[in-house]
């Protein structure tokens, strides 16, 4: 019944609150999408609606994004519009930016 997906989904987004939460309190969180930039907040706003205010402080980075910025179009390959390559080369990236800062 649409009342029992209902309470489904009321327990996900308090349990996905409550990881958010966590997890801010442990130090930064990155939030790696192949969707597009603002997919994120939007499907937030829609269905999560209690996690929204903790987007604020959170970085969301959009691979594809990322990927179409920071590979030149020599460069993909066959597979370059793969969810995949995106997050691989993002996931590179933001990892080689946290040692830098870190270092």
């Amino acid at each position: 019944s649409s009342r029992a997906v209902g309470r489904r989904f009321e327990n996900i987004e308090a349990n996905a609150k409550e990881l958010l939460e966590m997890s801010l309190k442990s130090g930064s969180v990155y939030i790696v999408t192949a969707s597009v930039p603002g997919w994120v907040r939007e499907s937030c706003a829609e269905y999560f609606p209690s996690c929204l205010p903790l987007l604020d402080e959170i970085t969301v980075i959009s691979a594809r994004a990322f990927y179409e910025k920071h590979v030149p179009l020599h460069k993909r390959g066959s597979n370059s519009k793969s969810a995949y390559v995106w997050k691989a080369y993002t996931f590179a990236g933001l990892g080689s930016h946290l040692v830098s800062r870190s270092g």
